[in-house]
């Protein structure tokens, strides 16, 4: 699809077709040098859920978070994020997503939480 046209770059794939080529040559570089301009470490999976679900079945948001804590908590390549660090993350993402309007307006970081979430973080 690269070759054809039809996509003009792939996330995590690898080709030797000459044709093709990576986007930067130098990934850990590239990592490290947005670090230090932006002092933030993206998310880049979440759980959400729904304020119904969280209204309706606060025990169940509780118990999902609980178990995915202690699955980070048993694996050592699972990430650890300080309540600064996604803060910070957080609002990078919102300011990137109001100036590429995908949403609205920007957010509050406060705001993508209900009262349940927000105890979690």
């Amino acid at each position: 699809m690269l070759i054809d046209g039809e996509l003009d770059a792939v996330l995590g794939e690898k080709s030797d077709h000459p044709d093709l080529k990576p986007l930067f040559a130098d990934v850990a570089a590239e990592e490290k040098a947005w670090f230090g301009k932006q002092r933030v470490v993206p998310i880049n999976h979440m759980v959400v859920v729904s304020r119904r679900l969280s209204e309706e079945h606060p025990d169940a948001v509780r118990e999902v978070h609980r178990l995915l804590a202690e699955s980070a908590a048993v694996s050592p390549a699972a990430p650890r994020f300080t309540a600064d660090e996604m803060q910070r993350s957080l609002e990078l993402i919102i300011g990137y997503s109001a100036q590429q309007k995908l949403i609205p307006h920007a957010l509050s970081v406060n705001e993508l939480f209900d009262d349940v979430t927000r105890a979690l973080r």
